[in-house]
């Protein structure tokens, strides 16, 4: 009972963390619109994709952790299995994108005029449109939504001996997890790759603080982006109770890392709501 009410305690901050988190970066782009350029058009995604898996996903878990069962029936159950799982593979494939474009930005930069915000746009509905299909087919029964082996969450039915059932949880595997992460790795390899050779010519050359200050804000970026696509396994077990528990626990993380770590979203926040001091920035331009 005691680790019950542990995870439910956990949930109840994690809720209120993400919530006030998202909503503060979100009121921000909604108070300065310019804000949303190429880039933070893929953490506005996450953000949002962030927010559905707080709302729908945290009350409906805080109940059945404190209660040490599953208390919403068979419906509840797949009703959750499939938003979560959808909103849960939404992230991880946005923060696939987003790697991808700061990937072609310092990499690549020629080819940084293909991330228009039209294609970024067809990107991100590629990425809901492709965790929809996923989540799709457990309803039309290629495995199906069941409570966990916890029997207080639920989620793809990972046990089931049936080869269809068991095709389906390997692609899973694949497509939500194996490839993303290698994509991630490859990006964020040739990110780390390119911004030590840029260094390297900087001290040549005597750059300016201002400069060697930005890159090093670009491979501090990568390296927790790097940590979050493939190092779950170092997270303790007692919170690895389910992938939908994993998922939830890094809409929390997601605004520190994409936002917070934005220098231009930071000042407009200031700027923005009172209490993140706004009364010590000055607009730009004055």
């Amino acid at each position: 009972m005691r680790y019950n009410v542990g995870l439910s305690a956990f949930i109840f901050v994690l809720f209120w963390t993400a919530l006030i988190s998202n909503s503060m970066i979100l009121f921000t782009f909604i108070k300065k619109p310019k804000l949303i350029n190429t880039p933070n058009m893929f953490v506005l995604a996450l953000l949002l994709s962030d927010l559905i898996v707080n709302i729908l996903g945290h009350p409906m878990d805080f109940l059945s952790f404190y209660n040490g069962q599953w208390m919403w029936g068979n419906s509840g159950c797949v009703f959750y299995g499939f938003a979560l799982f959808t909103a849960g593979h939404t992230d991880i494939l946005l923060i696939t994108a987003t790697a991808i474009n700061r990937y072609i930005m310092i990499v690549k930069p020629l080819k940084a005029h293909l991330f228009t915000k039209t294609n970024v746009l067809l990107g991100i509905g590629a990425c809901l449109a492709a965790s929809s299909f996923w989540a799709v087919l457990p309803l039309l029964g290629v495995n199906r939504y069941v409570q966990g082996t916890d029997g207080m969450t639920c989620s793809i039915n990972f046990t089931s001996r049936r080869s269809l059932d068991i095709l389906y949880s390997v692609l899973i595997l694949f497509f939500a997890w194996l490839f993303p992460a290698s994509v991630c790795v490859f990006c964020y390899t040739k990110i780390f790759a390119t911004i030590k050779e840029i260094n390297a010519k900087s001290r040549e050359t005597a750059s300016d603080d201002a400069a060697e200050a930005n890159r090093q804000a670009e491979i501090n970026m990568a390296k927790i982006a790097l940590t979050i696509c493939v190092g779950a396994d170092k997270v303790p077990t007692y919170i690895l109770l389910t992938p939908a528990v994993i998922a939830k626990t890094a809409i929390a993380i997601n605004p520190l890392i994409y936002a917070y770590n934005n220098k231009q979203l930071r000042q407009a926040m200031a700027e923005t709501i009172p209490f993140c001091g706004g009364s010590k920035v000055k607009p730009e331009g004055s």
